[in-house]
């Protein structure tokens, strides 16, 4: 059964949800409203984890693992500049030496590590 259409807390727009707790329309206007609030936007946990493992568990720019380095799931296109917040597609396993060396900024295609894995429509 389908859930009701809200209305957007963002931008005003009705939309149909696909989750009861949905709030927001599109992932530009949840990253627009966690700005207001002046809060960090973070990728889902059970996200995080199945980046992790399609990247096996180590930094996909210098080949780092969870014994040498801490490991973060990053952007490839920053949500600020218009990335797919939760597209597995957008989503990058990084080393926080190599996550803090890109910064904030978008990575250019021919900057994109290749990915040697398979990655699934999800």
């Amino acid at each position: 059964m389908p859930l009701p259409d809200k209305k957007c807390k963002t931008c005003g727009q009705m939309f149909t949800p696909i989750r009861k707790t949905a709030t927001y329309c599109t992932d530009k206007c949840r990253y627009h409203a966690h700005l207001a609030n002046k809060k960090r936007i973070t990728i889902p946990r059970d996200l995080r984890w199945t980046i992790l493992r399609r990247d096996g568990f180590m930094c996909r720019y210098c080949g780092a693992k969870p014994a040498e380095r801490e490991l973060r799931v990053d952007h490839i296109i920053s949500v600020k500049d218009g990335g797919d917040l939760t597209n597995t597609k957008n989503l990058i396993t990084a080393c926080d030496p190599c996550n803090s060396g890109k910064g904030e900024r978008s990575l250019d295609p021919d900057e994109i590590p290749s990915l040697d894995i398979d990655i699934a429509d999800e």
